[in-house]
């Protein structure tokens, strides 16, 4: 996923949030599915990053 992905979801997230507002409640699994789609990419990117800087902080000790 990418971050324009990122950006599509949360485009639907907001599209739905309003379906609901205006339509009623059974709309509320379409969101709970964009928003658990939404923190898994974002959980995926935090760990990415972590393990990222920690290669990076080990490579770096190796340097020395």
């Amino acid at each position: 996923m990418t971050r324009s992905d990122l950006q599509r979801l949360e485009n639907a997230i907001w599209i739905v949030a309003r379906l609901i507002d205006l339509s009623g409640e059974d709309y509320w699994p379409i969101l709970d599915r964009l928003e658990k789609e939404r923190e898994a990419f974002l959980s995926r990117q935090d760990r990415l990053a972590r393990h990222l800087a920690r290669t990076s902080l080990s490579n770096g000790a190796h340097q020395h």
